[in-house]
């Protein structure tokens, strides 16, 4: 993937653990998102629940 490449030579990234956060927090985060941030979400093409939400924040923790 190109683009992540791009992406990593202007600001590396790093798995959610190293900003602090705790893996069993993941789902209640993810829930915060869905409750807290709907005007954001509703301008994405991909509609996504707080479960695959929280599948994501996984693979990134």
């Amino acid at each position: 993937m190109e683009i992540g490449k791009l992406l990593d030579q202007i600001i590396a990234r790093k798995p959610l653990h190293e900003y602090g956060m705790k893996e069993e927090e993941i789902e209640s985060f993810a829930k915060t998102v869905e409750e807290t941030q709907q005007r954001l979400l509703n301008q994405s093409y991909v509609k996504l629940t707080w479960q695959q939400m929280a599948e994501i924040y996984k693979e990134l923790y």
